[in-house]
């Protein structure tokens, strides 16, 4: 089966895995930082990758506070020069008592308006953030935003296809859980174009496995296609081709 990752962290020690994950079938994939500090090594992967890996620069709404604030100025430059990055991990996250909802916002902004800037994609990370993120997102209609582990309920699906036209949605590991009801509300409801599927690699692993790796989509693919009545080789066929068109690499 075909499958592409539309949101992992790769660093050096992961190349010699490359070749042995598309043997596997992994046609795309789409590695993200979470801190600035990533930076310097990611792009630097971008040299030593094959092409069907994108890369993404951003700063998650955890390590903020590592982050001097010219790397904002830093992240424009960069874009600008690198026309094939795309703006993640972004996102909010208010969960776990975090009390820095003003940095929070002023960051994700901040990116979010330099991937409209370029028309890059961005990837999120939104976790207890459903009241006010579709709103943010809402002024940036030209950014088209992925998801990523996405865990909204059938009912935040819908919502958010009403209002965010370049939105996808991302699935983890955590839909081939069979108690992962939540997300299989939505995945029922939301259009087969608008679907991706992401590994987290190395922080998610499949619930019956110890480790993590994007070839252990397959069966995230394979719930999908189970919750939705659909083929799992035509619909592994679509998330190839939407991974593609939100990435805009070759394959």
């Amino acid at each position: 089966m075909i499958i592409c990752d539309a949101h992992l962290h790769l660093t050096r020690k992961d190349l010699p895995k490359l070749s042995e994950w598309h043997a596997a079938g992994l046609a795309g994939a789409t590695s993200a930082t979470a801190r600035y500090a990533e930076w310097a090594e990611e792009l630097e992967l971008t040299q030593r990758t094959p092409s069907w890996v994108r890369f993404a620069l951003g700063v998650h709404p955890w390590y903020l506070a590592e982050a001097p604030e010219t790397a904002l100025e830093e992240l424009d430059t960069l874009l600008a020069n690198h026309p094939a990055l795309a703006v993640g991990e972004i996102g909010l996250d208010f969960a776990d008592g975090r009390d820095d909802r003003e940095r929070q916002l002023h960051w994700f902004e901040a990116q979010l308006a330099l991937a409209a800037k370029y028309r890059r994609p961005a990837v999120l990370h939104l976790r207890r953030a459903w009241d006010c993120a579709p709103a943010i997102l809402a002024k940036y209609p030209e950014v088209t935003t992925v998801l990523h582990s996405f865990n909204g309920s059938r009912e935040v699906a819908r919502e958010l296809l009403k209002s965010l036209p370049n939105c996808y949605f991302s699935f983890g590991f955590a839909l081939a859980n069979p108690a992962a009801t939540r997300q299989a509300g939505a995945a029922q409801v939301i259009p087969s174009e608008r679907i991706l599927t992401d590994s987290d690699y190395p922080f998610q692993h499949l619930p019956d496995a110890s480790t993590s790796s994007p070839t252990g989509l397959e069966a995230v693919i394979a719930r999908l296609a189970e919750l939705r009545n659909d083929s799992p080789a035509l619909l592994a066929a679509q998330l190839t081709e939407n991974w593609r068109r939100v990435f805009g690499k070759e394959t």
